[in-house]
């Protein structure tokens, strides 16, 4: 375990690719970032007072994103590129979805502080794509990693200040990867246009709280999905996740027991939101950002309910991840009634209930890698 850690402490670079493939997928993506933010009226600029209508509307958007054939495909081709790179030596690889972001201009909510990407002891690695042009500089990091931040705690007793992190440029298209080591943070977004990068982990082993696919070198490009129940008009979307959403600060003051999930299950299925992994996940990122972000005007307590009662949301309406999962069985507010035999027994006929992963994540005995839960 020594040497894994040490190995993942000096996995601490990044490394610039170009290709006309991740170049032409990128381009696509923004295409269909510009439909969706003009179709849902996203605001132009990030403000206190917006940051709901904004976080769900976001939501949208990134599952939209995250589930189109350019989505998927380019997930598949920034992994193939990864496995060829002379610094990702990692043998058999998985990856993950792109996972969206999306900085507004003036949007505090993604100023990030320093941090690492690092999961479990394997190894691991981070994508990032400039999906959108940049006219500003959207990273910066520490030489030296966990190795330069330990050296200023030291000596200045405090964190390398964001100031003295060393700005990265990026253009449209640009891919960074890195290792689980690299510490490093997003930069405000100071410009005038929205920006949007493409997110996806690769690893040496599948990761627990959501879907992983195995890379094979002769992956085919995705041409068609198969339907999906419920709607697929981005408006609409946003519509049903408003409703959900009020929803949740609703039945956040009611008591946690066996008919509140009856009646989320209720709610979910009357609108249509039954198996719809685009919600799935929209409520699973809106749980997220709730839960790591002070950006919404509740009290703490009422706070922790609101997201408890969104991961329900999410899981009994996909699952398209475990995270929400984990998250409930973490829970102060978890109650006695045998909460995972109810879930299970809403969710009769999901194939997700079958796999090692949920079994793992119910019993609380999640380990640092899993088979595969395919998606």
């Amino acid at each position: 375990m020594q040497n894994v850690s040490l190995r993942i402490v000096f996995d601490n670079s990044y490394k610039l690719i170009r290709t006309g493939n991740i170049q032409s997928l990128s381009s696509q993506l923004n295409s269909d970032l510009q439909y969706y933010i003009s179709e849902i009226d996203m605001p132009t600029k990030w403000t206190f007072e917006n940051a709901t209508e904004i976080e769900i509307k976001k939501s949208i958007v990134r599952s939209k994103l995250r589930y189109s054939i350019p989505g998927i495909n380019f997930s598949v081709e920034v992994a193939k590129i990864a496995m060829n790179s002379s610094a990702n030596n990692m043998g058999t690889l998985f990856h993950t979805l792109i996972y969206p972001m999306i900085h507004l201009p003036g949007d505090k909510s993604e100023e990030g502080e320093f941090h690492t990407d690092q999961i479990g002891a394997f190894k691991l690695r981070t994508s990032w794509t400039a999906i959108t042009n940049y006219g500003y500089d959207p990273l910066r990091f520490v030489p030296f990693g966990l190795l330069g931040t330990a050296l200023s705690q030291r000596i200045f007793h405090k964190p390398i200040p964001r100031r003295l992190g060393i700005s990265i440029k990026a253009d449209q298209g640009d891919t960074l990867t890195w290792g689980g080591g690299f510490y490093h943070c997003g930069n405000l977004n100071q410009t005038e246009n929205t920006t949007c990068a493409a997110v996806i982990r690769i690893s040496e082993q599948p990761l627990h709280l959501e879907p992983s696919r195995i890379l094979q070198s002769d992956s085919s490009p995705v041409t068609q999905i198969k339907p999906k129940n419920g709607s697929d008009d981005p408006i609409h979307l946003v519509e049903i996740l408003k409703i959900l959403f009020s929803w949740s600060v609703q039945l956040s003051a009611n008591k946690i027991d066996e008919d509140l999930c009856i009646k989320i299950f209720k709610l979910l299925h009357q609108n249509g939101c039954i198996k719809q992994p685009s919600i799935s996940f929209a409520l699973s990122l809106l749980a997220q950002r709730i839960r790591t972000k002070n950006l919404f005007l509740f009290h703490d307590d009422q706070k922790s309910k609101i997201v408890y009662v969104l991961d329900l949301m999410s899981i009994l309406s996909g699952p398209e991840n475990l995270s929400s999962l984990n998250n409930i069985l973490t829970s102060s507010f978890t109650p006695e009634f045998g909460i995972i035999e109810q879930i299970e027994d809403l969710l009769q006929g999901n194939s997700v209930l079958k796999s090692k992963s949920w079994q793992l994540v119910t019993m609380k005995k999640v380990p640092d890698g899993l088979p595969i839960w395919k998606f």
